[in-house]
C-alpha cells in the first residue's frame, strides 16, 4: 500500500506538468461595453435622431397660390346662398389648402456627452444579450461580393445583423469594400467612426470586424 505522502507528491507532480486550461479572454471590456442604464437617454436620442432625419419641406398651397379662381362662382345677391368670390376657396373642390404644413427647419440638439453615453448604453446591453461577436480582418485584394457573402456565412452572420468595419488607410480599399457590401440583403453594415446608438438599436447582432474593433478602443477607451 502506498503511503497518503507519496500519492500526495504525485498529484501536485501532475499537477504541475500538466498545462493549464486558458479561460477565453473578454474581447469587450471597458467603459463602452459596461455602461449604466438609462432608459431615457437612450429614447431622448432616438427622438433627436429620428427628428433630424426629416427635411422639413412638405408643404401645400393655400387659396392664394393655387392656379385659376378668378371668378366668382355665382353673383354676390339674390342666391339665398352665402357670398363666395373665389373657386379655389377651401370649401371648393381643386381649392387650396387651410392651415396647411409650411417649409421649416426642426432641428433638436443633444450634446456630444449624450451622444456617446447612449452608445455605449446600448453596446453594454447588446453584451448582455451576447450580441456581440468578432470578425477577422477582410482582405480586400480581390474582393467581391461572393466572396463577402461567404465570409458572412463563415461568420454565421444572420439576417437583420449589422457588420462594422474598420477605416484602411488606402482608400481605394475602403471604396472596394463599400461595393463588396453594399448588395447583400438582409444585413446592414458601418465604418465603426459612424457608429450610432441608433444603427445599434435596429439591429440584432452586432459583428465587430478586428480592425474596427482596436479603432474603437482608440477613439473611445482613452
Amino acid at each position: 500500500m502506498k503511503s497518503s505522502k507519496s500519492t500526495t507528491k504525485e498529484k501536485t507532480l501532475k499537477e504541475k506538468t500538466l498545462p493549464k486550461k486558458e479561460e477565453p479572454k473578454d474581447l469587450f471590456v471597458g467603459k463602452p461595453f459596461s455602461y449604466k442604464k438609462s432608459p431615457v437617454l437612450a429614447s431622448q436620442f432616438a427622438r433627436v435622431f429620428l427628428v433630424n432625419q426629416t427635411q422639413g419641406t412638405h408643404k401645400t398651397k393655400t387659396k392664394g397660390e393655387v392656379s385659376g379662381g378668378g371668378r366668382k362662382p355665382f353673383k354676390q345677391k339674390h342666391t339665398g346662398r352665402a357670398r363666395q368670390g373665389s373657386t379655389r376657396s377651401p370649401l371648393h373642390p381643386k381649392g387650396g389648402v387651410s392651415h396647411g404644413p409650411v417649409p421649416h427647419t426642426k432641428r433638436l440638439k443633444m450634446s456630444f456627452i449624450q451622444k456617446r453615453n447612449a452608445l455605449y448604453q446600448m453596446l453594454s446591453e447588446k453584451k448582455e444579450l451576447n450580441n456581440l461577436f468578432l470578425m477577422e480582418n477582410l482582405e480586400t485584394a480581390k474582393f467581391s461580393t461572393k466572396k463577402a457573402n461567404e465570409l458572412l456565412k463563415q461568420n454565421n452572420v444572420k439576417w437583420g445583423s449589422l457588420v462594422i468595419l474598420g477605416r484602411r488607410e488606402n482608400a481605394k480599399d475602403n471604396t472596394i469594400v463599400f461595393s463588396s457590401f453594399r448588395n447583400i440583403e438582409g444585413i446592414s453594415f458601418v465604418w465603426v467612426g459612424d457608429l450610432n446608438a441608433n444603427t445599434v438599436l435596429n439591429s440584432k447582432d452586432l459583428f465587430f470586424e478586428k480592425l474596427a474593433l482596436e479603432q474603437f478602443y482608440g477613439k473611445h477607451n482613452n
